[in-house]
């Protein structure tokens, strides 16, 4: 009897471990597949991402390409701007002087050398821009005289009175027309010679026609 008993015993414990051994393999392959299965949701959720994060570094890299060309563009169009200025071929304002010559009153006539050193003394000065009456100055202006006739500016008589409006720094440029035993001082012995400053000028662009080259071209 106790045989047999001990025979059962044994059995069920046999049993039971199988059982235990059992639940066990099932469970390592569960976590198995579960750690595959995880791997692979992990793996595309990267591949995901990355895909992201390329198409926004494109999009970055044509917005930074994009803003320089605006910029570039921005600049050449401001480039544009100021040589017009520079060259007159479009108005201007800004501060600066005005300068009255009046020999209406005087036996002596405004000659074409003493315009020619007003203005150089402008220039030096650092006149922007020049305009006498409202003809703008450039290097294709014709001023020009005769004995005993007014002053015209390219081919246009300006009287008697000549008014030179130029834009620069007002107290430099006033400074360089009345220093002692300057242009300004010599020209009062003659005719009337006056400088103002002048808070908010308007020069206009010039009419004269844009220069064209014939022989020059940009060097290489």
């Amino acid at each position: 009897m106790k045989r047999y008993l001990s025979l059962g015993l044994i059995c069920g414990l046999l049993g039971f471990v199988m059982v235990v051994q059992a639940r066990t393999l099932a469970s390592k392959a569960a976590l198995s597949m579960y750690r595959h299965e995880n791997t692979d949701e992990i793996v595309s959720q990267f591949i995901t991402v990355s895909k992201e994060r390329d198409r926004l570094q494109e999009e970055l890299r044509v917005m930074r390409d994009m803003a320089t060309q605006a910029a570039t563009h921005a600049n050449l169009q401001q480039q544009v701007r100021q040589d017009r200025a520079a060259t007159g071929l479009a108005p201007v304002q800004g501060r600066g002087v005005i300068v009255t010559l009046d020999d209406s009153r005087s036996a002596y006539h405004i000659q074409e050398i003493d315009l020619f050193r007003v203005l150089n003394v402008l220039r030096a000065s650092g006149a922007e821009a020049i305009a006498i009456g409202d003809v703008r100055l450039t290097e294709r202006t014709r001023i020009t005289a005769e004995p005993g006739k007014p002053i015209t500016i390219n081919g246009e008589s300006v009287g008697h009175q000549i008014i030179i409006s130029a834009i620069g720094d007002p107290d430099v440029l006033s400074a360089g027309l009345l220093m002692r035993v300057g242009i300004l001082e010599e020209l009062r012995l003659y005719y009337e010679a006056t400088v103002s400053p002048a808070p908010d000028l308007h020069i206009p662009a010039t009419t004269a026609a844009a220069i064209q080259h014939t022989y020059a071209r940009p060097a290489r």
